[in-house]
């Protein structure tokens, strides 16, 4: 008896009036708010599954734990940043043309929230497949946007590494900024004024400099 009722418990049915493909994608939408709103580790599945309008054995049909979740949206993010990239990154941009692209790739990124929230940022990252996961995916941004730069902002791939870092360090901490204090940051005007600072300095040939 108990050998059935285990073999019926793994057998998980779905309801047939929503598409697997649409349950899923509700489950991770609930699970990111609540994620925002609450914080990682003080979400449970139970909540996620409530939030969704769905069972807790929907979760498992389609994820193992809530790390594989997380794990999920993570990558959605990665995916997306890398799309952008591959969209309208060319070859030999200046810093000021690359900072511009990736102002309009990240525009396009979801879960806008999530990225700036430092306190679910610093929690996730405690987690080492996590942490390794978006190490991954920031150092295969960072080669491809290097190699987007023009080679006379920098000699070598580390000097252009840096600088990539650096635009992309900005841009984050910017938003950031502007997300919690935005009655005392504006991000288009701070943007503005930065890349007249960059133009400035470097210009569009910074071997005559």
């Amino acid at each position: 008896m108990s050998g059935k009722m285990t073999t019926q418990k793994r057998r998980i049915r779905q309801s047939p009036k929503m598409p697997a493909e649409l349950r899923r994608e509700q489950l991770l939408k609930a699970a990111n708010d609540l994620f925002v709103k609450k914080g990682y580790r003080a979400t449970t599945l139970d909540e996620i599954a409530q939030k969704a309008g769905l069972t807790k054995g929907a979760i498992y049909f389609h994820f193992k734990n809530k790390e594989s979740i997380l794990g999920e949206l993570v990558k959605t993010v990665s995916q997306a940043y890398e799309k952008g990239i591959n969209t309208y990154l060319g070859k030999n941009h200046t810093p000021v043309e690359l900072f511009q692209l990736l102002l309009e790739i990240d525009s396009k990124i979801p879960m806008p929230e999530a990225r700036r929230n430092p306190g679910l940022l610093s929690e996730i990252m405690k987690l080492p497949r996590i942490r390794t996961q978006m190490r991954d995916a920031f150092n295969k941004s960072v080669d491809k946007l290097s190699d987007a730069l023009d080679s006379r902002f920098g000699r070598t791939v580390k000097q252009r590494r840096s600088l990539v870092i650096m635009l992309i360090a900005y841009l984050n901490g910017l938003k950031f900024v502007s997300t919690y204090h935005s009655e005392s940051v504006d991000f288009e005007k701070q943007t503005e004024l930065f890349l007249k600072l960059f133009q400035a300095t470097y210009g569009d040939n910074p071997g005559e400099k």
